[in-house]
């Protein structure tokens, strides 16, 4: 394809997708952002690839990114934000490509569908790139792994159909080994690109094989990259390594959620076709029988919908892939496989690539050529719409209140709303509220120790300490795993003259997480509130080896050396403070001077 060609093509969507996407850059880091991205040691060094595969190997590509980030602005959010949005321009791309290809295959080119190829290849990527429903993978930055995923699915594809179609030449090898690697970087993005390789035979299905036998000897070494993700998650797994892999449902059976998920597929097509009422937080009730008359309808409706693509695939043939893409890119975490979430929207990512495939040639096979025109109105109002209603749910991600205020008024009935809307608050010191909803979340149910954890600090600010400690040590035994219920009940008992309690609730929390430097600092603070300041320091220097860019920590040392008389080291960690952009506080800035004899 020639170049002028490749770049009528894409300024559009670059052009649409920078404007859309233009109120992002600054919206905060959310929800599991914070162990994967602020608080994660193992991306703070691009260097220690060990360490960054052994968090969490099946998406190391996607770790690696983050890693890049930090290597370049720290924590700074807009890094993160610019990248993310990247990667989903340069996919909506990948999907215009991967139209203009499909229209030179050997079933799509001699249809009268044909002559509509560059309508139709802009308008699939323009409704994937513009859809409501893309905001949450590209907001919520830890779901880079989902962008990264998709980008590397669509370029596989497009590489394999290249090699497809470059019967006589010499670049045929090329572009089949570019597909292979490609697969290999999907399936280390994020495991839901296990589909790839099923894809790839719909694909051959639905466009080559009625001019040739199906070409399973170029197939096959697809299905055999799937086994990357089982060698590589089940060390990992059984191992203990690093910090998490994708959890399971708790309690919840495959039946329960196979079944569940057949409501959840309504709900998402619903979204597709009317994306309002949107959510970061669904409040499902799993499914308990398959005697559940809404469980049999959903099931019975979406085995039409399929069965309607598979009679209507001659006639219809790209709209009919359209359906077939929807439903083999969700399977992977929409089938019998129990994830710990029944439902999230950014699954619809790679998905909604079908639903732009499905809406865009099923206009113009229903209108067909006397009516083109009026296709490409509907499908340009389409886009308008998709763009607006993007530009807006982009606002809801500004922050965590905003984001959680929302799933609170979205979902009334979630407790993880209320928790989350309870510790915003609580962050800007609006404690009434954020007992609110903690007692909301309790009364939900199931009660989470990080709920009680959170309404134990509100207790303990309130000077209520038997209620502080009584929700402490219910977390703990609800879940003695829970790092941050030691941290603040190690502080309760320290306020309270119970240093030795005090004591081995910091060592706990440490033990627990040694990878974590909020329990070192916890720690040191308290040797230092003891006057051991040469214990402070070595849990301070502790912290620094996981957080070195952290200017608080080098402040609490600043001070542990200050009042060790060492003015000397004092002055070097003030001036770390200094060179990371903080500021130090004037009246001890003063005091250190004066106790030093020195300026500087």
């Amino acid at each position: 394809m020639k170049v002028n060609t490749i770049f009528k093509g894409s300024v559009p969507l670059l052009v649409l997708g920078g404007l859309i996407y233009s109120n992002t850059f600054l919206n905060a880091f959310h929800f599991d952002d914070f162990p994967s991205i602020v608080n994660n040691v193992a991306i703070r060094d691009i260097h220690h690839l060990h360490r960054i595969w052994s968090f969490w190997p099946t998406r190391f590509i996607t770790y690696f990114s983050f890693a890049l980030n930090y290597h370049w602005g720290g924590i700074s959010v807009c890094g993160y934000h610019v990248l993310s949005l990247l990667i989903h321009l340069m996919t909506s791309i990948l999907v215009w490509r991967l139209m203009i290809l499909t229209f030179n295959t050997p079933m799509i080119r001699a249809e009268a569908i044909a002559a509509f190829a560059p309508w139709i290849a802009f308008f699939t990527a323009a409704i994937f790139l513009t859809h409501p429903l893309q905001t949450q993978a590209v907001n919520y930055i830890v779901q880079r792994a989902v962008l990264l995923a998709a980008f590397f699915y669509i370029a596989s594809l497009v590489l394999y159909i290249q090699s497809n179609l470059e019967i006589a030449s010499k670049r045929r090898r090329f572009y089949y080994t570019g597909s292979m690697l490609c697969a290999v970087l999907s399936m280390l993005s994020k495991e839901n690109a296990v589909s790839l390789p099923l894809m790839i035979c719909f694909y051959q299905w639905f466009f080559f094989t009625e001019q040739k036998a199906f070409e399973w000897k170029k197939v096959f070494p697809f299905f055999l990259v799937i086994l990357i993700i089982p060698l590589v998650w089940l060390p990992h797994h059984l191992g203990g390594i690093g910090a998490s892999v994708a959890g399971f449902a708790q309690g919840r059976t495959v039946e329960q959620y196979a079944l569940t998920q057949g409501k959840v597929i309504l709900t998402y097509l619903r979204l597709l076709i009317l994306p309002i009422h949107q959510r970061v937080e669904y409040d499902y009730t799993p499914v308990s029988s398959f005697f559940d008359a809404s469980a049999q309808g959903s099931v019975f409706l979406l085995l039409l919908i399929l069965g309607a693509a598979g009679v209507l695939k001659n006639r219809f043939r790209l709209a009919s892939f359209g359906i077939f893409w929807f439903f083999i890119t969700l399977m992977p975490e929409s089938s019998f496989w129990p994830i710990t979430d029944l439902i999230f929207e950014h699954r619809l990512y790679l998905p909604l690539v079908g639903f732009g495939v499905f809406l865009s040639s099923g206009l113009f096979y229903l209108l067909q050529e006397r009516r083109a025109y009026l296709s490409i109105r509907i499908l340009f109002i389409f886009v308008i719409a998709y763009s607006v209603l993007t530009y807006q749910r982009n606002k809801i991600w500004k922050n965590e209140f905003t984001l959680w205020d929302d799933a609170v008024h979205q979902s009334p009935n979630s407790p993880r709303a209320y928790l989350n809307r309870g510790a915003a608050y609580q962050n800007t010191g609006d404690l009434d509220h954020a007992l609110a909803d903690y007692n909301m979340a309790i009364g939900l149910g199931p009660v989470e120790p990080v709920t009680l954890s959170n309404r134990g600090l509100i207790f303990e600010k309130k000077g209520k300490f038997d209620l502080a400690l009584a929700n402490f040590n219910l977390a703990i035994e609800i879940n003695s795993g829970y790092v941050g219920t030691y941290v603040n009940r190690g502080k309760l008992y320290q306020i309270e003259g119970k240093l030795e309690q005090a004591e081995k609730d910091f060592n706990k929390a440490v033990a627990l997480a040694p990878n974590d430097a909020g329990g070192y600092v916890a720690r040191g603070l308290f040797y230092a509130g003891t006057g051991d300041f040469n214990h402070a320091i070595l849990d301070y220097n502790a912290a620094l080896m996981i957080q070195p860019g952290n200017s608080a920590i080098y402040g609490y040392r600043a001070e542990a050396y200050f009042l060790k008389k060492d003015y000397d080291q004092c002055w070097q960690d003030v001036h770390r403070v200094e060179n990371l952009g903080s500021s130090i506080k004037p009246e001890y800035l003063q005091a250190l001077q004066k106790a030093s004899g020195r300026k500087q």
